[in-house]
């Protein structure tokens, strides 16, 4: 690395607009905060219990739900869709969602004091660990609602700084206290809520004393009218990320929660490269298609699902490593979990790319729809599968619904709204290959030599197949 090497790559990066920079920036604190929660994930299920593990889990599903309906969902897309439209007076738009919120929280917490019994008896959670919930809610809200006026500035350095302070010191609070004071579960969930409440409830007092706006009617109507109709699909989203968890827990136990969540957590690792295609393919596609250039956009998007699905293929590959390092051999039921959760990241993919599409079309009503549908399929067959097969089933009916999901998209815009967005035959050819390459990675388990050697083909047709994969980025 030279002098000048470095002089030229500091120029070029004084050249870079400041929203390009952003986006690096929150890019990457994204990918970190994912990071550190993976790494977190081998050092809890060593400190705690499979119970207590279970336990814990149980209750991140369960906030997913609480959430959407104490927050309203203000902290999704209506924030920078309200920046947008009040851009010269984003403190007093910040302000007056931010007291939105308050209401709806005291409301639904509430609410749940009211009819906390009949609550508390469908969650499994008792009191304590529901109004730690709420305390978490409380906080990560309103820190999501300040670094969203921070990103819709371009001032990333801030931001970057609570987001790597959260996901580091939280977990590490959390490790200690269990460790030291034997507090288990409840351990880690305290130092959590305490943080990220004192965190929310300062951001919330600074961005109420910089807006000066309590209630704006036209705001608050803006934003609810917004939100409310997509309620449904973001419960919808939290049911297909979580159903299978809550009622495992009522149909098979804690234990039963713990290992899937396990092989949930490893089945997820190629969801980190997924993500990052469809965030980076988003405006692509929206411009693209705006312009008619279909050919363009299915060319890309088969290229992309090649990429995923070579990642997600790896995870099922390297599964029974992955497994030794993310937990103690006392969980090595949850192996065979972990391939249909592998492949749902494939299909996870293909929703997000089509509902872009939809969006683009002005379609946002059929991703509730769609949503909505997947989560029900999931949800029925959860009830009636998971008490007789165990807890493995859910990742097979998780996959199921995806898949499900990914072919009502795909029929809606090619039947109904004409857009050939993605290549339907190619496509399906190259799920079916996937699907069995999946099948066959987990019958090679008890064959590691076997194994290692499909590895190293499939690292083969990656390499010939890279100049196909560059060239389809350097069109975007």
């Amino acid at each position: 690395m030279t002098l000048s090497w470095i002089k030229r790559n500091f120029a070029d990066r004084q050249k870079t607009s400041p929203a390009v920079r952003a986006s690096v920036f929150f890019a990457l604190g994204g990918i970190l905060q994912k990071g550190v929660s993976v790494i977190c994930v081998p050092v809890f299920t060593r400190l705690l219990t499979a119970e207590d593990y279970g336990l814990y889990n149980l209750y991140c599903s369960w906030i997913t739900v609480f959430s959407a309906v104490a927050t309203l969902e203000l902290t999704g897309s209506v924030l920078f869709c309200g920046l947008q439209k009040y851009r010269e007076r984003q403190e007093e738009f910040l302000s007056a969602v931010t007291s939105l919120m308050l209401v709806g929280f005291v409301l639904s917490l509430t609410g749940y004091l009211i009819f906390a019994d009949m609550i508390d008896a469908v969650t499994g959670l008792d009191r304590s660990l529901t109004l730690l919930m709420f305390l978490e809610i409380f906080g990560s809200s309103q820190i999501t609602v300040w670094s969203m006026g921070e990103r819709f500035s371009y001032r990333y350095r801030k931001a970057i700084a609570v987001t790597v302070l959260t996901a580091v010191l939280s977990p590490a609070l959390g490790a200690f206290t269990v460790y030291f004071y034997g507090l288990g579960t409840y351990g880690r969930i305290l130092v959590n809520s305490v943080l990220l409440s004192a965190l929310g409830g300062v951001f919330a007092i600074f961005i109420l004393l910089n807006g000066k706006k309590l209630f704006d009617a036209g705001i608050w109507r803006f934003a609810v009218i917004f939100t409310l109709p997509l309620i449904p699909h973001y419960l919808s989203q939290s049911a297909l990320r979580t159903a299978d968890r809550i009622i495992m827990e009522k149909s098979l136990g804690l234990e039963s929660v713990a290992y899937y969540s396990v092989a949930y957590s490893v089945g997820m690792l190629a969801s980190v490269i997924a993500g990052s295609i469809n965030s980076s393919l988003h405006p692509w596609v929206i411009r693209e298609e705006a312009q008619g250039q279909y050919r363009r956009i299915r060319k890309i998007f088969l290229s992309s699902l090649l990429l995923v699905a070579t990642a997600s293929l790896g995870v099922v590959f390297l599964s029974p490593e992955a497994l030794r390092i993310f937990a103690p051999g006392a969980y090595s039921a949850a192996l065979y979990a972990i391939p249909p959760v592998a492949a749902s990241v494939y299909f996870i993919f293909i929703n997000q790319f089509l509902s872009n599409a939809e969006f683009s079309c002005g379609k946002t009503w059929f991703s509730t729809v769609a949503s909505v549908s997947g989560a029900l399929l999931n949800i029925t067959a959860n009830i009636l599968l998971l008490p007789r097969f165990g807890f493995v089933c859910a990742g097979y009916t998780t996959l199921f619904s995806y898949a499900a999901t990914a072919v009502i998209h795909f029929l809606y815009l090619r039947l109904r709204l004409k857009r050939g967005v993605i290549p339907g035959r190619a496509s399906a050819a190259v799920s079916l290959v996937f699907l069995l390459l999946c099948a066959l990675g987990s019958l090679l388990y008890p064959l590691p030599y076997l194994r290692y050697f499909s590895i190293v083909l499939m690292i083969m047709f990656a390499v010939r197949k890279r100049r196909f994969l560059r060239s389809a980025y350097q069109a975007i």
